[in-house]
């Protein structure tokens, strides 16, 4: 075909496809089901095929449609590179990272001076949102995701692995009725994380006490938190103790403000891992370039102190 490609009829079938339905492809392109509906029947016209399955259970897309899908992609990438090729110099200087708010909070941030002495005209913007960003249609340029490591598109770097372990104040361990052992847990209140990650191997109280034969409907018991951040604090504050990974935990427990009152052996390597993701269209970009570089010496940093401090045993 030597005629232009209808670029708002490709974005409502690359969107439709990607989501798998009208509906919710409407509400991400702020149109109504029945405008994307006719967007792809009128591309469907235009190719004289059909692109989706149609039936009761949703749509299908067809083998073919499926083939082109990733190279409609990368051209809806590739423009958006261009676009943002033509701004100033100064602009293309911004760069933009999803992040989840734990690790941006108790990691991130505290490493972010070191990054800027180095490189003084870059601004970093940040989304610490609970939500899903996309990466891939690129709503940022780069996201540190906690995740199982598959990212299918993107390019991804491994940065960290994680631990969990039960971790306290040590105020909360000192005297004859401090925490000793784990059989003293009844007597202390227990910090819940919940809803922060999918994680089907992340350490909750009740399968934490399962590993270490106990039993005991305390362990389902206490203040409920949606951010492993907040329940740190209050565990840095006495009032509890919570189980959290250690990449984050990390420097508090350096520092004396946490202790790990039954030692670092019953801590749980984690299924899922932190990752940079970002697209091969941005990957070179000369700003996203340094942060990655930098990113990785700081998480290589990072790997070294966790690996030493897991040896320890104590």
């Amino acid at each position: 075909m030597s005629q232009s490609p209808p670029l708002n009829a490709l974005r409502a079938f690359e969107t439709t496809a990607r989501l798998g339905s009208f509906t919710r492809a409407a509400q991400e392109l702020g149109v109504t089901p029945a405008a994307v509906g006719q967007q792809v029947r009128s591309l469907e016209a235009r190719l004289g095929r059909t692109l989706f399955l149609r039936s009761g259970d949703g749509l299908t897309l067809m083998p073919y449609a499926a083939n082109a899908l990733a190279d409609i992609q990368r051209g809806f990438d590739n423009l958006s590179q261009g676009y943002r090729s033509l701004s100033p110099d100064d602009e293309k200087q911004i760069i933009s990272i999803s992040v989840p708010p734990t690790f941006a909070i108790k990691w991130l941030v505290p490493r972010l001076h070191s990054f800027y002495e180095r490189y003084p005209a870059t601004e970093l913007k940040f989304d610490t949102a609970m939500r899903f960003v996309d990466v891939g249609r690129g709503e940022v340029d780069l996201a540190i995701r906690f995740g199982s490591g598959r990212y299918p598109g993107l390019r991804k770097e491994r940065l960290l692995d994680e631990w969990v372990l039960p971790l306290c104040a040590p105020m909360l361990c000192r005297g004859k009725d401090g925490l000793k052992h784990p059989s003293d847990l009844d007597r202390f209140s227990l910090l819940h994380i919940k809803g922060e990650t999918a994680d089907p191997n992340w350490l909750t109280w009740p399968k934490w006490a399962g590993s270490q034969d106990l039993e005991g409907q305390h362990f389902g018991q206490g203040p409920i938190f949606t951010q492993s951040s907040t329940a740190l604090q209050a565990a840095c504050e006495g009032q509890g103790i919570a189980l959290c990974g250690i990449s984050y935990a990390l420097e508090d427990i350096l520092a004396g403000k946490l202790y790990a009152p039954f030692g670092t052996e019953c801590a749980v390597r984690t299924e899922y891992a932190y990752d940079m993701v970002y697209t091969p269209v941005r990957a070179e970009h000369p700003p996203v370039l340094a942060f990655r570089r930098w990113l990785k010496g700081e998480a290589s940093k990072s790997r070294q102190r966790i690996g030493e401090y897991l040896a320890m045993r104590a």
